[in-house]
């Protein structure tokens, strides 16, 4: 599911993986958690972005794209 929901496969937008936080710290402020989510979006490009994502795109592609 993470390669087709952030991947924009499902709703086809635009990607929004994790890899692409670009550190600025905006969200940390705006965050009433006071989440430091830098690092939390670092945890989840570590887990789930490896060398597997380019596969599995493919095969959400495949899955949740009936043309």
């Amino acid at each position: 599911m993470y390669a087709a929901k952030p991947g924009g496969i499902i709703r086809g937008d635009v990607p929004g993986y994790a890899s692409q936080c670009i550190q600025c710290g905006q969200c940390v402020e705006k965050c009433p958690q006071h989440l430091d989510i830098p690092s939390l979006l670092e945890a989840v490009k570590e887990k789930f972005e490896g060398k597997d994502l380019k596969g599995w795109k493919i095969l959400a592609k495949k899955t949740f794209r009936k043309e």
